[in-house]
């Protein structure tokens, strides 16, 4: 019964938000924190799910310019959690007929994320140019999932490089954030989750000579023991609770 309770509620709450925030983006249309601004309500679902999220490492961006944020892409639980550490004037990446989809698609664009026409660009690396001309005009962050798809309790999956030639294209620090393993922290049907940790790791500024695949292969070791390491700790803590 709790779980689709919580289901019901937590999706009304968010139908019942979209109404002031697509007003919102009506009236500041691409506005640079546009998408900080619509993500805060998918926050606000973490404690109707019996869970509260705890970001640690948040120096590490909060003076940070122009840069490229990676994550780990699990469910959607992400679209409740990601909210927590997603920062001011940042955008995610996506494909331009995104915006045909109803009612998402129109967020998507007056958000102000940055729209890729896969299409007549032809080839991976002007997408890329694309999205470095972005971040460079708009000074923006830019925050994507380097997975490429979720992985459903699989564990960190392979990295995919695009993020890190993004960053090195674009001349700007790649920032590693690691969310806790929710397919062991979470479960819908419990009362109460605890606490879903998240770390924001020092960022990373890719020179010239640097090997990307390298790189992604070296951060993902790391990144895949961090996520280990917060999910023992959000398991022992809730154990000893």
């Amino acid at each position: 019964m709790l779980y689709p309770l919580r289901v019901v509620v937590s999706v009304g709450f968010l139908l019942l938000m979209a109404v002031p925030l697509l007003i919102l983006c009506l009236f500041r249309p691409f506005h640079k924190n546009a998408v900080y601004w619509v993500s805060r309500p998918f926050g606000w679902v973490a404690p109707l799910l019996g869970f509260k999220v705890q970001v640690n490492g948040r120096e590490h961006i909060n003076k940070l310019g122009p840069c490229v944020l990676i994550c780990n892409h699990q469910s959607t639980l992400d679209l409740v959690i990601c909210p927590a550490p997603f920062p001011q004037n940042a955008a995610t990446i996506g494909k331009k007929s995104l915006i045909w989809l109803p009612v998402f698609g129109l967020f998507f664009w007056l958000s102000g994320n940055i729209l890729i026409d896969r299409r007549n660009s032809g080839k991976a690396n002007d997408t890329l140019r694309q999205a470095a001309t972005e971040i460079d005009l708009k000074q923006r962050k830019v925050w994507m999932f380097p997975e490429g798809t979720r992985s459903y309790g699989r564990g960190l999956l392979p990295f995919k490089t695009g993020a890190f030639r993004l960053a090195k294209l674009a001349k700007v620090p790649l920032v590693p954030i690691c969310v806790a393993d929710t397919s062991q922290l979470v479960d819908l049907k419990r009362f109460s989750n605890g606490v879903v940790p998240v770390r924001i790791l020092p960022p990373i500024q890719l020179n010239e000579a640097d090997d990307v695949r390298i790189v992604a292969d070296e951060l993902h070791q790391k990144m895949a023991a961090t996520i280990a390491e917060l999910t023992e700790q959000a398991l022992r803590q809730r154990a000893n609770s």
